[in-house]
């Protein structure tokens, strides 16, 4: 098992990282600059990067770092419970978000389901989950929660 150091430090790093590599400009690294008509600048080299997961690891990385300062203080019970349930739900989002696709639709019939839509709506499940976990798991420890 992972420890609460270890998802603490993980989804840092993978939520810095996301979003130094999502941003290129910002972080002087794009080699090829291109400029709107109004003026604001682009970058080129973003072509590689896949916005869906963009998307779902600055959420996840962002959603997991702050369950783990929820979690850092309370006991280890309630951390490893929470984290049973993250060792599932995580993987099943990274799959699903990989599965729908990226199309505009076809026959006149828009697509609403987006690669980015179904990372928000899981992750936003995730962190319900999790903040029901939490509480429930930590009063049955205490023995208020029968």
């Amino acid at each position: 098992m992972l420890s609460k150091k270890t998802v603490f430090w993980a989804s840092l790093i993978v939520f810095i990282g996301v979003y130094i590599v999502s941003n290129p400009l910002i972080f002087g690294f794009c080699r090829n600059i291109g400029v709107w008509s109004a003026g604001s600048k682009y970058c080129y080299d973003t072509a590689y990067i896949s916005k869906p997961f963009v998307i779902l690891g600055l959420y996840m990385g962002a959603t997991i770092l702050l369950i783990s300062l929820i979690t850092y203080k309370i006991r280890d019970e309630v951390f490893y419970s929470w984290l049973k349930f993250a060792y599932w739900w995580i993987p099943l989002t990274v799959i699903l978000t990989a599965i729908t696709p990226e199309g505009n639709g076809s026959w006149g019939v828009p697509n609403i389901l987006t690669p980015g839509l179904v990372a928000l709506v899981f992750t936003a499940i995730f962190v319900i989950v999790s903040l029901l976990i939490i509480p429930i798991k930590y009063l049955k420890l205490k023995g208020k929660w029968n």
